[in-house]
């Protein structure tokens, strides 16, 4: 039988929303709360025509589309669990990553939606909040090429990125 459970939660609100997903066999358990509010539960039987794991996969991916994600205290966590699992926001595919060396901070480089540019996002890993992202945007005439790779200074200070172009750019973040 298969189970599978994930505890999201969005603080974009205040006070902060949770959003539980578990897949009990063919059954999916969604269950919404706000802090010190009470839990409304959706009990759904998964049809045998119906994937579970997908079923369960969309369910989870539609909240985080809206900006709620799983997150864990690295030092609680054991070997192997999840600390932060997210979508970075209202984009595509993420094409590249890197986490700064005190794991702080994380770089994800996204595809825009139709593929007219890139964005690179900062996110502060401990409270997901974004930090303050750089575009890339495609230009008509002498378009660059996008970003595809990056990695932090050891010290986390400096971002450098390379892409299509074969160019390399340093930043200070």
């Amino acid at each position: 039988m298969t189970h599978l459970d994930v505890t999201l939660s969005s603080l974009d609100h205040s006070p902060p929303r949770y959003y539980r997903v578990v897949l009990d066999g063919r059954r999916l358990v969604r269950t919404a709360w706000r802090e010190g509010g009470r839990p409304r539960e959706t009990v759904t039987d998964i049809g045998d025509d119906q994937d579970p794991w997908r079923t369960w996969e969309k369910a989870r991916d539609k909240k985080m589309r809206e900006r709620y994600s799983a997150l864990s205290d690295p030092a609680t966590t054991a070997h192997g669990d999840v600390v932060l699992e997210m979508l970075p926001p209202h984009r595509s595919v993420t094409d590249f990553l890197d986490l700064s060396a005190d794991g702080r901070t994380l770089v994800v480089g996204t595809m825009l939606k139709e593929a007219y540019g890139a964005e690179i996002h900062l996110v502060d890993v401990a409270t997901r909040e974004p930090l303050p992202a750089f575009a890339e945007e495609r230009r008509d005439i002498g378009w660059t090429g996008r970003t595809k790779t990056s990695r932090f200074s050891a010290d986390g200070t400096l971002l450098a990125s390379g892409g299509d172009a074969g160019r390399v750019v340093v930043r200070r973040v």
